[in-house]
């Protein structure tokens, strides 16, 4: 759930900074500068999607484990 929220909105920030580059109203080192950020969040959240998904794997895997225990 949480990987889900986090996903909708960086696709909305994501989509604002697309279309802010596409419009290339500001001066070009301005849209360089927004398009290396762009890459670097990009890298960030693929990583941190990846952590979390690992992490809610884990928990599922620790919960299957504990209902077989009881049973």
């Amino acid at each position: 759930m949480i990987a889900v929220s986090v996903g909708i909105r960086w696709n909305s920030f994501k989509s604002r900074l697309s279309s802010i580059l596409k419009k290339r109203t500001m001066n070009e080192a301005k849209l360089d500068e927004i398009k290396m950020k762009t890459n670097i969040l990009s890298a960030f959240v693929a990583q941190k999607a990846d952590n979390i998904s690992d992490e809610v794997e884990e928990a599922a895997e620790e919960t299957i484990e504990r209902a077989r225990e009881e049973l």
